[in-house]
């Protein structure tokens, strides 16, 4: 007995994320039926990818006195952020305990204390 079912035509929507994304089509087969050439095809496969959306602006206020140096980040809400530094202005590295998260104000503060030295710092979004 041999069943000749029609094209079907499916659309998903994929999320936009900054790493990639793997598709994965995946048969069973049904071992309570068999069939002469059983055949599983896809066809046509069509992805349209939407530009990335713009960062966000970020805005920083940067202070300092002889005990601290205090960064200040606004940026959107509920977004997680790194405080990050270097020596160079080429490697940059996670400051400990550097990950903060916006919540509803949008806001997060950064306090490092003087290191002698002459060091950099910046905030990514994660």
């Amino acid at each position: 007995m041999v069943r000749d079912h029609p094209w079907q035509t499916f659309f998903f929507d994929i999320p936009v994320k900054p790493t990639p994304i793997r598709l994965e089509w995946r048969y069973s087969k049904d071992l309570a039926t068999t069939a002469t050439d059983e055949l599983v095809a896809i066809d046509n496969l069509d992805i349209t990818t939407a530009p990335p959306p713009a960062p966000a602006l970020l805005t920083l206020d940067i202070s300092a006195d002889a005990l601290q140096v205090t960064i200040t980040a606004t940026g959107p809400q509920n977004t997680d952020f790194q405080l990050q530094s270097s020596t160079d202005l080429i490697n940059w590295s996670p400051v400990a305990e550097g990950e903060r998260n916006s919540g509803t104000t949008g806001i997060v503060s950064f306090i490092e204390p003087p290191t002698g030295s002459v060091r950099f710092y910046r905030v990514v979004q994660l």
